[in-house]
């Protein structure tokens, strides 16, 4: 399809000629919606024949923007990425992938600050499959490597190598040209919500009143009450074990009947936390 071009007033164009009919739902979709990654187009009629107005005042399409600059690995996976951005966008809008007229004339990029606003053109009527359309432009890329780089080129070969084939992807393509050097990758653990942690009853080394308070930050309602409970008895029969010797310096004190108070104490202790202990285990089971 011939490609012109056109300056009206402050404004410059690109203009396509199109015999076919449109398709009302897509460019209706088009018109009430503000797809950011197309570019915006009129139409008029002229002489019978259909005319799409593009608007591309200061944009670039993808061959002035690379004459002007050196193709290199970085800035060739921004460009794809964009291109597949674009495409999602266009998707949930039930537009015609097959509708996007992809090449070096009519993909336009527009500098923003370091970086680039990519734009794809919507064409109605039937321009090929994303793969045939990105093969082709693989290709011109191909044209500008230069023999000096030979790992950029070694990965663009290696990804024209599977645009050969005939179900390939955006996404494989930006897969094969992954920098090998890049070190610092971001790591996502998945967790499952619905899994149930469960932690160490004690930690050696650790004193039993600050187990207590740790688990008391750790749990709520009923354990927090079941923790200061349990841990107001302990306190309670310490300050009276203590008055109780204070209190029988002058009596001679039966050292079996004190062990035994204390064995009580501690039978009762364990009897507690086994209580508590098979209610978690019944708890996991169910």
């Amino acid at each position: 399809m011939e490609v012109k071009y056109k300056r009206q007033h402050n404004e410059s164009y690109m203009v396509l000629e199109i015999n076919e009919e449109s398709l009302g739902y897509e460019e209706k979709m088009i018109e009430e919606n503000e797809i950011s990654s197309l570019l915006q187009f009129s139409k008029v009629n002229f002489n019978g024949v259909q005319q799409y107005n593009y608007c591309i005042s200061r944009k670039e399409n993808l061959e002035d923007y690379l004459e002007a600059r050196d193709l290199n690995l970085g800035l060739l996976q921004r460009i794809i990425l964009n291109i597949q951005l674009g495409y999602e966008e266009i998707a949930k809008y039930l537009i015609n992938e097959n509708h996007i007229y992809l090449s070096k004339e009519t993909v336009f990029l527009e500098k923003s600050n370091d970086s680039f606003k990519l734009s794809l053109c919507y064409c109605p009527m039937d321009m090929g499959s994303v793969q045939q359309q990105f093969r082709e432009l693989m290709e011109y890329f191909l044209q500008l490597t230069s023999s000096e780089d030979r790992q950029f080129t070694e990965k663009l070969f290696s990804a024209y190598d599977l645009c050969l084939k005939n179900d390939f992807t955006i996404s494989e393509i930006l897969e094969c040209l992954q920098d090998d050097g890049l070190e610092d990758e971001i790591y996502v653990e998945r967790v499952d919500p619905y899994e149930e942690v469960v932690e160490p009853a004690f930690v050696q080394g650790e004193t039993l009143d600050d187990w207590f308070e740790n688990e008391k930050e750790k749990k709520s309602g009923k354990l927090n009450h079941f923790f200061d409970s349990v841990k107001g008895f302990l306190n309670t029969r310490i300050q009276f074990n203590d008055s109780y010797e204070e209190a029988s310096e002058d009596f001679i004190v039966d050292p079996d009947y004190e062990i035994e108070e204390k064995l009580c104490c501690l039978l009762m202790l364990i009897h507690q936390v086994s209580l508590f202990m098979m209610g978690r285990i019944r708890k996991m089971t169910f």
